[in-house]
């Protein structure tokens, strides 16, 4: 890929298009098996779980038209 410069002593798992691929199926699979997706609250937790969350939260609601609630939580050390 092109536009990231990857350590030798590290390997480049998903390019851009890819993890965006990723995150899309992953939305759709969580709207699949929710019965209700009007119910739909997603927590991430703390570091990149949150972010995590915003991501899914916005393809979810692009496919369902609806807003989805987002939280967050760290889970104690």
């Amino acid at each position: 890929f092109p536009f990231v410069t990857v350590p030798p002593d590290r390997q480049l798992l998903l390019d851009e298009r890819a993890l965006a691929r990723t995150l899309q199926r992953m939305a759709l699979d969580i709207l699949r098996q929710t019965a209700e997706p009007q119910r739909l609250v997603l927590v991430g937790i703390q570091r990149r779980g949150v972010e995590l969350a915003a991501r899914l939260a916005i393809l979810i609601a692009k496919e369902t038209g609806g807003e989805v609630p987002r939280g967050a939580t760290q889970l104690p050390r």
